[in-house]
């Protein structure tokens, strides 16, 4: 259980919300960002599927791979694994996505501004646009956009 204790606590590092860290606990916020939290959950919970899901990998994806696709199918009509080498579509080829959580600031900060590039190359629209994070212990929606470490984002 230290494991998935220590986990959650790296995620909760790692993940920020309008450049506010997440963290374990209570944490204060403007009314404005709680608005926007709360519109971005009730459109999470209504499940509409977009146009494209993108999976990134928190670490241990790939032990639950197939269940991580199948719920990925449900939240986008196409979906691409976010790798090291860029967007692969799954039905050409079913690779793990890089996982985030081992790459150094640097290397995020490279992998994010091509994987961006290429977001923009395919003509995602963020509003049709989700991503599937997963890992061994925590799988959610992120919406496109999202701040991960050190002020990256996916999408931005």
């Amino acid at each position: 259980m230290e494991d998935a204790d220590q986990f959650e606590r790296e995620l909760f590092e790692l993940f920020t919300f309008h450049n506010i860290p997440l963290k374990i606990g209570t944490y204060a916020i403007s009314e404005e960002i709680n608005q926007s939290n709360r519109r971005v959950e009730i459109e999470m919970k209504q499940l509409t599927t977009k146009r494209v899901c993108l999976l990134v990998d928190l670490g241990g994806f790939e032990k639950r791979m197939s269940e991580n696709l199948l719920i990925a199918k449900t939240y986008g009509e196409s979906v691409y694994s976010l790798t090291g080498d860029g967007l692969v579509d799954i039905n050409k080829a079913q690779l793990v996505p890089v996982n985030i959580t081992a790459l150094t600031p640097a290397e995020l900060q490279v992998w994010s501004s091509m994987i961006n590039d290429q977001l923009i190359e395919a003509g995602f629209e963020p509003d049709n646009t989700i991503m599937l994070a997963a890992g061994c212990n925590y799988r959610g929606t992120l919406p496109l956009g999202m701040n991960i470490g050190n002020n990256v984002r996916i999408g931005a």
